[in-house]
Parts: structure tokens; sequence; C-alpha cells
């Protein structure tokens, strides 16, 4: 199920995500504040409890 805002689109992440998330996570400031939240082999897919979302900007993963 994916939310439609005015601007952006969150959706579930997909498999496809996962390097452009990995990207993200490991610029200086976004790594900064959640140091190696990817370092699970199975991130981001490691708690089946947790729903994790892709913010969508256009056609571009922001977050």
């Amino acid at each position: 199920m994916n939310l439609r805002g005015e601007r952006v689109v969150l959706r579930p992440i997909t498999a496809e995500d996962v390097p452009e998330l990995r990207r993200i996570l490991h610029t200086p400031e976004v790594h900064a504040r959640w140091g190696d939240e990817d370092a699970d082999e199975n991130w981001p897919f490691d708690n089946p409890e947790e729903t994790r979302l892709v913010v969508e900007l256009g056609s571009a993963t922001v977050v």
C-alpha cells in the first residue's frame, strides 16, 4: 500500500531500493545519526515486525 501526498509517496521498501538506501546511509550526515544501521546482511528486511518505507520525491528515492 502506498501513501501519496501532494509532493511525496511513501511505500514499502523493495529489494531494488537497497543499493540506493545503503548509499544514503553511508553519506556523512546520515551515518552520523544512524551509524551502521545496515550492518545486518538482511537489512532492511531483518525485522519482520517492522514495516520500513521509502520516501519518493518524483521518481527519486530520497529516504
